[in-house]
């Protein structure tokens, strides 16, 4: 069972219908809209990968295939931000 964890002072603030994160440490940042806080919210209930699945599949009208990838792409953006690990 695959679970992320957040890095140390990450920080969310919401501008518009935007949603940015900050890695404090290390000043990196990514913006994101509601999909990706949805997943981001997901992680930090420390949901599992196969749980974020799950949810997704529930609110996106997509099949499990295309959510995967949407969900991996996300996934590695947070951890090329260091926001994940």
């Amino acid at each position: 069972m695959i679970k992320y964890k957040l890095q140390d002072d990450i920080i969310i603030e919401s501008i518009d219908d935007k949603f940015i994160l900050l890695n404090l440490n290390t000043g990196k940042f990514l913006e994101m809209n509601q999909t990706g806080y949805r997943i981001f919210k997901s992680i930090e209930m420390q949901l599992s990968y196969d749980e974020i699945v799950k949810k997704f599949l529930k609110v996106y009208s997509v099949d499990t295939e295309t959510a995967k990838q949407d969900i991996d792409n996300f996934i590695q953006q947070l951890k090329e931000k260091s926001i994940i690990y």
